[in-house]
């Protein structure tokens, strides 16, 4: 019973972490000064009404040479986004910004960035500062190559088959099958000459590019998840022309792209044992499960093969997952039907002798049960900008990385993660199919080694992040550089945190470093502090 399809969801199935090892620096491109135009930005990119902006957004579409390396004639379309310092007599220069992804667009972030810190009070004791960062500085994102806005990849249509749920189907001939689909999606990927050409290497060469069209020396930068690893990226192959750099629930940017993957994948498992799971250990009784706990421990692993594709990413309750096993159960003993039968026999059972906690399990099971139930939907077309959000994901990752194993290798740790993550649905497997199909890359990584002698950066990270989980920061990242500093906020898992919390540390110390380079801490490497919701002020924005 199919539920995901790996090649369609992939940007929405897989959490996305990447580096890869590191290699000799990549050659700067020649010092030129390109000149690029600044135009009205086309409404089909930016929804927003200029009027907010006072004039101040704009965007450019520019030739950049294919490969910055090694220029040979060939250029690729670019585009960016720039929306100019609200106080340009007092303007100080220019901050970049990354929204993370792969294939995340910056324009979003860009509007949405300066909408939200724009209409804070500059004297608000929390908030104030930032206000003075859009008052004073250029916001400016370079659109990735492949995304809407300069030359776009879209090979979506080679990854429209619906896959049998991986964990559950992992016999010879279903295998056989996704390394077909595999080799025939990164066959439609890379058919066109670029693709080969979107890569974070290249990506930060066009950052430097545009750097040098507006004639700043040095830039700025934030980077949230993914950007992280483009501001280390340019920090190391441009460590004269970088500045400040602010670097949110950043991924472990040293580590490499299946440490980075499966250290989010233990973390959300982490999460499920204690927040899920352990409640159910302490009374399996009143949620309405036998009494063996060494039994109940391993049964979310073993979710009957006809409901695991639909459940795997719904059970993040008590209840739901009390639920879930108990229908497991009844599907065990009498086979499948139907889902009209499984919700007619939970709605005549009693699934707990405690009264509250039936009615509560009975909730979830209907959570369960209803998107099945209901008339099949008919799915929405995949949107342009979605479609070329995942070519250019896959782009990336399979330019950027190289140490995907061979096939037997990907194959044992299908076989290991069905078992190990009750909540994976094996997309990650795919990703590293398609990659290790993709063949020769041109892309180089850079030393990262550089950034420990260059200045100081600083890290936002929650506690409890599960797509990039603070392990990585604490453990590798801070270790390797000493001039690195962290923030972490405790009691929360937001992804993404610079603009999105109440919080004093977060929101006054990142930009007051943004302004003038004051770090929150100089006898330490982290700090910490509480996390606090945002109030009702409309002044947030979402990374979302």
């Amino acid at each position: 019973m199919p539920s995901c399809s790996l090649g369609g969801r992939i940007a929405a199935c897989l959490v996305v972490v990447l580096f890869s090892s590191a290699q000799p620096a990549p050659a700067a491109p020649a010092n030129d000064v390109p000149r690029i135009a600044w135009l009205p930005c086309d409404p089909s990119l930016v929804k927003e009404n200029d009027h907010e902006f006072d004039g101040r957004l704009s965007c450019s579409r520019f030739l950049a040479p294919l490969d910055h390396r090694q220029p040979d004639g060939r250029t690729i379309e670019v585009g960016a986004i720039r929306m100019a310092a609200r106080d340009r007599a007092n303007r100080k220069g220019v901050l970049f910004v990354n929204i993370g992804g792969p294939g995340g667009h910056p324009a979003s972030l860009v509007t949405g960035l300066v909408s939200a810190f724009q209409s804070w009070d500059p004297h608000d004791p929390v908030h104030g500062m930032k206000r003075e960062l859009v008052d004073r500085y250029d916001i400016i994102g370079v659109i990735p190559r492949g995304m809407q806005g300069g030359w776009t990849l879209d090979c979506s249509e080679a990854a429209n088959t619906v896959h049998p749920f991986l964990p559950t189907h992992r016999d010879d001939a279903h295998w056989r099958q996704l390394v077909a689909d595999a080799r025939a999606l990164a066959s439609a990927c890379i058919r066109a000459p670029e693709a080969r050409y979107i890569s974070t290497e290249q990506h930060v060469h066009d950052m430097d590019y545009v750097r040098r069209a507006i004639g700043e020396d040095h830039i700025h930068f934030y980077g949230a998840s993914y950007g992280g690893r483009v501001g280390a990226w340019y920090a190391a192959m441009y460590p004269d022309h970088i500045g400040r750099m602010l670097l949110d629930s950043s991924m472990v940017f040293p580590a490499s792209f299946r440490t980075a993957t499966y250290a989010s994948m233990d973390k959300r498992q982490q999460r499920f044992e204690t927040q899920v799971l352990a409640p159910l250990l302490a009374d399996p009784v009143r949620f309405g499960q036998p009494p063996d706990r060494a039994a109940l421990r391993w049964a979310p692993h073993a979710l009957h093969p006809a409901v695991r594709p639909h459940w795997y990413d719904m059970l993040d309750t008590p209840q739901h997952l009390a639920a879930a096993l108990t229908m497991s159960r009844w599907l065990d003993e009498d086979g499948w039907h139907s889902w009209k039968r499984l919700a007619t026999r939970m709605a005549a059972e009693r699934m707990s002798t405690d009264r509250a906690a039936h009615a509560a399990l009975q909730d979830a099971a209907w959570d369960l049960l209803a998107p099945w139930l209901a008339p099949p939907l008919t799915t929405p077309p995949t949107s342009p900008e979605d479609r070329y959000a995942q070519s250019t994901y896959l782009a990336v990752l399979c330019n950027d990385e190289t140490n995907w194993g061979s096939e037997p290798q990907i194959r044992a740790r299908a076989d290991n993660d069905a078992f190990k993550y009750p909540l994976d649905n094996g997309v990650q497997t795919f990703v590293q199919l398609v990659c290790a199909s993709w063949g020769p890359r041109t892309s180089r990584t850079p030393d990262l080694d550089v950034l420990a002698q260059g200045q100081p950066f600083l890290m936002l990270h929650a506690e409890n992040d599960v797509a990039t989980p603070i392990e990585g920061a604490r453990n590798i990242t801070l270790p390797k550089y000493p001039n690195a500093r962290l923030i972490t906020a405790t009691g929360t898992d937001l992804h993404g945190l610079f603009g999105q919390t109440g919080t004093a540390c977060i929101e006054h110390d990142a930009a007051r470093y943004l302004l003038d380079g004051t770090l929150p801490m100089h006898d330490r490497q982290e700090s910490v502090c509480a996390f606090e919701r945002p109030d009702d002020h409309p002044a947030y924005y979402s990374l979302r």
